[in-house]
């Protein structure tokens, strides 16, 4: 793993994160701003692509296309409070981030066979370009050499 818990640790206590960044959608996570800004631009561009795809589909609905264009005038738009994970999915902000991962260290078998180690994946530095949703994602990935 790229970054580990003593990592994350020594940074929050630096000063170096002031928050730890978590997907509504997916198990991405960072306690770094400049993570969220690289995937906030990756998540905005693929919601971009996304629409755009919607738009060229013979299928899509009037009603869909103007939703699509609605929603490609305000991509263009967006500023990076509307953080996202590198999917386009909302982060929420954790500011309490000693309570956070003492809460993670507390059971890691919440994250699967693979533990902390499997939480460990989901962020940023270390899930390699993957955005996963289940753990048990994240464990099979681990299962098989990832």
């Amino acid at each position: 793993m790229i970054v580990t818990i003593e990592q994350i640790k020594d940074d929050i206590h630096s000063g170096e994160c002031n928050a730890i960044y978590l997907s509504t959608q997916t198990l991405w996570w960072s306690h770094l701003f400049s993570d969220v800004m690289s995937a906030t631009v990756l998540g905005h561009a693929i919601i971009h692509l996304n629409l755009k795809a919607i738009l060229e589909d013979p299928k899509t609905s009037k009603k869909e296309m103007r939703k699509c264009r609605r929603g490609l005038k305000n991509n263009k738009q967006f500023n990076f409070h509307q953080a996202s994970d590198p999917v386009g999915s909302p982060l929420i902000p954790i500011y309490n981030m000693h309570v956070f991962i003492d809460e993670v260290l507390k059971d890691p078998s919440d994250f699967g066979k693979h533990g902390i180690n499997a939480f460990l994946k989901t962020h940023h530095r270390n899930c390699l370009g993957k955005t996963f949703r289940t753990w048990k994602e994240v464990n099979k990935e681990l299962d098989e050499g990832g």
